[in-house]
Order: C-alpha cells, then sequence, then structure tokens
C-alpha cells in the first residue's frame, strides 16, 4: 500500500511538473525524469506485492533507475556551473564517475535478474555486490546533495533549501537500509515497506521548490573549501563502505569470536578515519590535491587575504604582532612553524619572535650579509630545496653556518619597506606536504611580505615615539630636582648671610651645623638619585684600559659583602679601547645585578678571556634566571624594572655603551637556571693606541 501511494504521488508530480515546463527544458526536464524515476520504481515495488516475479526481474533494475535520476540531475544541475565558471577537469572527472558507477549498477542488476531467472547459478556473491553499490550510490548521493547545497549562494539556498533536506534523507535513509541488509544478510521487511511512505513524505518538498525555481537557473559558484570538503566526504564515505563490507567478512569468518572482532575492527576503523580526517598533514595534502588537478590557480586570494587579514588583526589573542604576522605568512604555504629576524637600530637582523618554531635556529646577521644584501636587492623568496639545484637564481647569496645545518628549513621570506628597504625576514619551517614553490606562490609571498614589512615598521615607529615620550616624561622630573636644589641653595645662602652677625653665637653655630649637616645629606640623595636618573651619555674619553684590573677591582670592591663571587682571566694583559668610567659603570651594573639576583646563598662568576680579535667577558650567576620574552622585550627597555626602588635605566645603559665601544652585550637566560650576560669588545689594536687617536 505505501508504494501505490508513493506511485500515485511522484505521478502526479510529474504530471504537473511536465504542464508547467513543457517549453522550459534544461535541468526542469532532468527533475521531471527523476519524478518519473521515482514513479517507475514505487511501481515496481507496489507490483511485487501482488506479482512476486516482478520484483526478481525489475527490482534491482527499478532501484537503479530511481538512483540515477536523482544523481543525473544534481549532476545536471552542477555540471552546467562547472563549465561556465571554467572547472572542466572537474566536470569531467564527475561525469565519468557517474557513468561509471551507473555502468556497474546496470550490470549488477542484468547479472541479478538472470540469476533470479535461473540462468546463472544461484550463488549469495551478486546479491552482496548489489548491496554493497546500493550503499555507494547512497553515499554518493548524499555528497552530490551536500556540494549542490554548499554551492548555492547564500542567498538563493531558501530556493533549494527543502529539495536537499529531502532528498539527503532519502538517500541517508537507503544507506541505513542497505547497511542493515548487508550485516544481517536479508532485508528487513518493516523497513522496506516504510520506504514508499518515506519516499511519499519528500513530494511536497520537491513540489515547493520547484514553485520557487520556475526555471531553475540558480546563481551557483563552486569554491575551493566545498571541493576540498566533499573530497574528503567522499573518501571517508568509500572508506566505510569498505570497512563494514570487511567486518561483514571478518563476522563469517571469525567463528565464535565473529561478532567480537567485527564490532572490534568497526572500532578501530572509525577510530582510524578520525584521526586521519583531523590530521593537519591530511588536510594539507587534500589542499595539494585539489589545487593541483581541479583549479587553473593555486589560490583563491579573496580567501587568502581574508585569513591573512584576521590573523594579523587578532584583538583578543594574547600573541603579539610579531608572532601573528609569522602565522599568517606560515599558513599561506601551510607551514606548520616559522621565526622572524627583525633589524634594530644599528641594522643588525637578530631573531626577535617566533610561532611554534622549536628548530635550533638561532643567530644574527650584519647588514652587509651576502644573505641579507641578496634579498634587500632582489626581494626574492630563498627556498632551501631549491638553492642547491638551481644556484643561478641565487647568485650572490650565501646562507650563514646556523641557517645551513638545519634540514627541516625550507624558505626564508623577505620583509621589504618602502621597496627597497629589508626591515626583517621570516624562516619557515617545511610545509606539512611537499609541495614545489611557483610563480604564484612567489607572488604572493612577496605581496604580503611587503604588508607585513609595513606593519612592523608602523610598530618600530611607534615605540620608538613612545620611548622619545618617557625619555621627555623622564627629563620633566629634573624640574623637581633643581626646584629642591633651589631650596637648599637657599637654605644655605641665607645661612652665610646671618653668619656674620651671628658666628660667635653658640646657638648659632649648633643650629648652623645641624643645618649644614642636613643640607649635605638631601644634596647628597639629590646627587644620588642625579646619577640614577641620568639619560646615557655616549660621549666618553677613549683609552687603553686594562679589563683584566677593572673587572677585578670591581670584584674586589664586593667580596666583602658576597664571599661567593668569583673572578678568572685567562691574560692580565688583556686591554680595549674605552672610556674607564662608562666601562666601570657597564660591569658594576652587571655585576650587582647578578649578585642581587643570587641573594645570600647563590653563585657569581666573573671571567675573562681572548677570542680572536675579541675580548669576552661574561658575568654568570645561578639566580632563578628570565624567560626568553622577558629579554626579549623587557630587559633593555628603558624605564622597564623588577626592581622595588629601580627605575629602568641600568640594563638600557649598559647596552648602550657597549654598542659605542664596538661591542656587543648577549643575554643567555632560562628560567630556573641562571643567568648569562656576555660583552663581547674588541681587543686593543695596539697599546696606547686608543689614547693617541682620543688625544688627536
Amino acid at each position: 500500500m505505501t508504494f501505490a501511494v508513493a506511485m500515485l504521488a511522484y505521478l502526479l508530480l510529474s504530471l504537473l511538473l511536465t504542464v508547467s515546463w513543457k517549453r522550459s527544458g534544461g535541468p526542469g526536464v532532468w527533475l521531471i525524469g527523476a519524478c518519473g524515476a521515482m514513479a517507475f520504481w514505487a511501481a515496481v515495488n507496489a507490483g511485487a506485492f501482488y506479482v512476486p516475479s516482478i520484483a526478481a526481474v525489475l527490482g534491482s533494475l527499478s532501484e537503479t533507475v530511481r538512483t540515477a535520476g536523482w544523481v543525473l540531475f544534481l549532476g545536471v544541475l552542477l555540471s552546467h556551473y562547472w563549465q561556465e565558471y571554467g572547472y572542466r577537469d572537474y566536470d569531467r572527472i564527475m561525469r565519468a564517475a557517474i557513468g561509471l558507477g551507473l555502468g556497474v549498477l546496470l550490470v549488477l542488476d542484468v547479472l541479478l535478474a538472470m540469476q533470479n531467472l535461473g540462468y546463472l547459478p544461484g550463488a549469495t556473491l551478486i546479491s552482496q555486490l548489489a548491496m554493497l553499490g546500493r550503499m555507494v550510490a547512497a553515499v554518493c548521493g548524499v555528497f552530490l546533495v551536500d556540494n549542490f547545497y554548499r554551492n548555492t549562494a547564500a542567498g538563493n539556498r531558501w530556493g533549494i533549501r527543502l529539495l536537499c533536506l529531502g532528498l539527503g534523507a532519502i538517500f541517508l535513509y537507503d544507506f541505513f537500509f542497505y547497511a542493515e541488509a548487508v550485516l544481517t544478510g536479508d532485508f528487513n521487511q518493516k523497513l522496506y515497506e516504510a520506504r514508499g511512505a518515506i519516499n511519499a513524505l519528500i513530494v511536497p518538498l520537491i513540489a515547493v521548490s520547484a514553485a520557487r525555481n520556475p526555471k531553475w537557473k540558480l546563481d551557483v559558484f563552486l569554491s575551493r573549501g566545498i571541493v576540498i570538503h566533499t573530497a574528503s566526504l567522499i573518501g571517508s564515505g568509500i572508506y566505510l563502505v569498505v570497512m563494514g563490507a570487511a567486518g561483514y567478512y571478518l563476522r563469517d569468518l571469525g567463528g565464535r569470536w565473529g561478532a567480537i572482532l567485527q564490532v572490534s575492527f568497526w572500532f578501530g576503523a572509525i577510530l582510524l578515519l578520525v584521526v586521519i580526517v583531523f590530521s593537519g598533514q591530511f588536510r594539507s595534502h587534500m589542499r595539494v590535491l585539489v589545487n593541483k588537478h581541479f583549479f587553473n590557480y593555486r589560490y583563491d586570494y579573496r580567501e587568502e587575504w581574508l585569513r591573512f587579514i584576521t590573523t594579523v588583526s587578532e584583538s583578543d589573542s594574547a600573541r603579539g604582532l610579531q608572532e601573528r604576522v609569522i602565522q599568517a605568512i606560515a599558513d599561506i604555504v601551510d607551514s606548520p612553524s616559522g621565526a622572524l629576524w627583525q633589524r634594530d637600530e644599528f641594522g643588525h637582523f637578530s631573531r626577535a619572535a617566533v610561532w611554534n618554531f622549536k628548530l635550533p635556529v638561532d643567530g644574527s646577521l650584519a647588514a652587509d650579509h651576502p644573505l641579507t644584501r641578496f634579498l634587500e636587492s632582489s626581494g626574492w623568496i630563498v627556498d632551501l630545496q631549491e638553492m642547491p639545484t638551481r644556484p643561478e637564481l641565487y647568485e650572490g647569496c650565501a646562507l650563514p653556518d646556523w641557517l645551513q645545518g638545519e634540514p627541516r628549513v625550507w624558505l626564508v621570506v623577505p620583509l621589504l619597506h618602502h621597496g627597497d628597504r629589508l626591515v626583517g625576514f621570516i624562516v619557515l619551517q617545511r610545509s606539512r606536504a611537499p609541495r614545489q614553490l611557483n610563480w604564484e606562490d612567489h607572488d604572493i609571498l612577496k605581496t604580503v611580505g611587503r604588508q607585513v614589512a609595513s606593519y612592523l615598521a608602523e610598530q618600530s615607529a611607534e615605540k620608538a615615539l613612545a620611548e622619545a615620550r618617557q625619555f621627555e616624561e623622564f627629563n620633566k622630573r629634573f624640574a623637581f630636582i633643581m626646584h629642591d636644589l633651589k631650596n637648599l641653595a637657599s637654605q644655605l645662602s641665607l645661612l652665610v648671610k646671618n653668619a656674620d652677625r651671628h658666628a660667635g653665637n653658640p646657638d648659632f653655630q649648633r643650629d648652623m651645623i645641624l643645618t649644614v649637616k642636613d643640607s649635605v645629606g638631601k644634596m647628597q640623595l639629590l646627587l644620588t638619585r642625579l646619577n640614577r636618573l641620568r639619560e646615557t651619555e655616549l660621549k666618553g674619553q677613549a683609552m687603553e684600559v686594562n679589563i683584566a684590573d677593572l673587572l677585578k677591582k670591581i670584584v674586589t670592591s664586593r667580596r666583602c659583602n658576597n664571599t661567593a663571587l668569583t673572578f678568572s682571566c685567562d691574560d692580565p694583559t688583556i686591554s680595549v679601547a674605552a672610556d674607564p668610567g662608562q666601562l666601570e659603570t657597564v660591569f658594576s651594573h652587571l655585576v650587582q645585578n647578578a649578585l642581587d639576583a643570587v641573594g645570600q646563598d647563590g653563585h657569581v662568576d666573573v671571567k675573562v678571556r681572548r677570542e680572536g680579535d675579541w675580548v669576552v667577558a661574561s658575568v654568570q650567576d645561578d639566580g632563578p634566571g628570565m624567560d626568553e620574552k622577558f629579554v626579549r622585550e623587557e630587559l633593555f627597555t628603558p624605564f622597564r624594572t623588577t626592581k622595588e626602588n629601580g627605575y629602568g635605566i641600568g640594563a638600557y645603559e649598559a647596552k648602550q655603551l657597549i654598542r659605542h665601544f664596538g661591542g656587543r652585550l648577549d643575554v643567555k637566560s632560562a628560567v630556573g637556571r641562571g643567568t648569562t650576560m656576555m660583552v663581547q669588545l674588541p681587543l686593543s689594536p695596539q697599546p696606547g693606541a686608543a689614547a693617541a687617536l682620543s688625544a688627536g
């Protein structure tokens, strides 16, 4: 009875559509054909209740006709727009797949009919293959409906929403029906009888969708994300069908343990599918496959640009701008991690930030290094995979040792500001899926590199402006100090004036001594504050300084307060060219900071050694240490301090002075592992040369 109702419903719908669209042609003809196929299928199943031989001959064929009607209808709709937008390769592949699938089903239908009529042996293999084929067809139907809906413009989905809902429900029910039959070896009679009513229920949905689309002209587009999504779903569906069939045969072959083996096998298969689908490497391979075989261009530039802007402009992220720009560029080429080298105010390039970067790649480059010169002059993306095979593209480019030694490093992306100024570069790790860069990759990386360079340059300018404002505010503090000095000077002046008249008065003498004593104390306090707050004076008298004697003097003066302070030197005659007062200020600050860090129970080692033409002086402590972010962003920033009474100027002043002397100050520190401050200064060229140069 249910199939008879379905037959009448689809016949009436077919007649209604034929009358309405007899001259419209196009997709409407295929919809009429699909409804007619549904009526034929329902008629065969309704007649089988009275004449069983009908099912033996036409039952399987009617299933194929019914499935083919909807698959061809959906395929024609999508094919029209695939061809219109130039995705002919995708269209040809889908046409071939649909044709091959329907052809296989027709062959199985013929074989099954011959078997039912007694022309072939009564083996169960053909019927099992036919049921598996129906499962695959149901899966393909679901994916076509999904693809059709997702590729339809959001404003036009109201016209097809009910149709997609109905067709998706039919295909899902078919999959469940045939999957249960494959597992049990026979059709469930109740599920079979319910099919007629279930298929009849979607007739109103089809009619409403047809009324909303009298000519079936929809604004359909093909997105890369949908193709990747569909391909993944199709692959997953086929995988589940194959695993279901394997589990079925495993149950039969396993004897009394068959059911346990079947359930365990299915659980493992589904778990493996979930792991694969959620794997970043799998998604990367799918993107490469789809972009390579289905699209003329590798990138959807609108999508890439929106993702880039979203990543860079995340306001609620705990990561800074530098980490966000690394991720934004890495995501374009599907790289899992990267690091940023940025130019400082002296032209050196050092690692400024990392994103998921665990590779042991950390070094600095001078502005005149061959790599930085090549990046700045050419703007070329350095592909470390391509470099050995095509050296002509990288003429004049040489990699530093710390970059050559790591095989997982892949790309060096220059960040050019105003076209020709290199503000930094980003080093990326190899992508999750192997890929070769083409002209599209180079163009998009160069473009986003320039955009990132403008962001970083603007950030640097803002930081410089903020520091300038801090110094301006800092200088205002001197007005208060000068005001206090003026008050003290007025007080002492008044004392001098009264001295002529009251010098012999014992009470005056006693008050004078107390006043002078109080004023001296206040002036010493002001001088101490002034010395700690003064802006760094970089211009000093350069002369030859025995750094071993200088450090020994500093250590000796502080050893009385801390016996765990040691000093060692491999050359007591080692000298540098610098201002002795400023150099003493630097090392006094470094030693005192180390002593403050270790407290009463720690240990501080001060060492001096010669390395080629350089003097290396290190101050090492076993204190609590500092994390990388604090060292990079806070330690050498003016007016940033963790001390209760500090002003945050000491480390900044020390680094500026060392650079003024032609050296550098490096920090090696980790939380819980102590800190090493390492000062590198050039050796004095000749005894007395620095003093002579200064005098001249």
